[in-house]
């Protein structure tokens, strides 16, 4: 009985790992998608007289990318 409970600690173990694991993924993810947005944006930047909802645009995904990277990152 007693290996039974170790087996089902170590599979707690297991999946605990898999779920910091892909919080460390998603984390990835987001500020890959992030910055690929700010590229995106600023591909289509005119060279003179840029809209102002394209300046808040940019602002917007600057805030969320330094949050992005901000956040911590549980030990993998």
């Amino acid at each position: 009985m007693a290996r039974g409970l170790a087996g089902s600690q170590d599979s707690g173990r297991s999946t605990l790992a898999r779920r910091e694991g892909s919080k460390v993924a998603e984390a990835g993810t987001l500020i890959k998608e992030i910055e690929e947005q700010i590229a995106d944006l600023k591909a289509r930047w005119p060279a003179h007289s840029v809209p102002p909802s394209m300046w808040r645009e940019l602002e917007e995904l600057e805030e969320k990318l330094e949050e992005a990277k901000r956040e911590p990152v549980p030990d993998a």
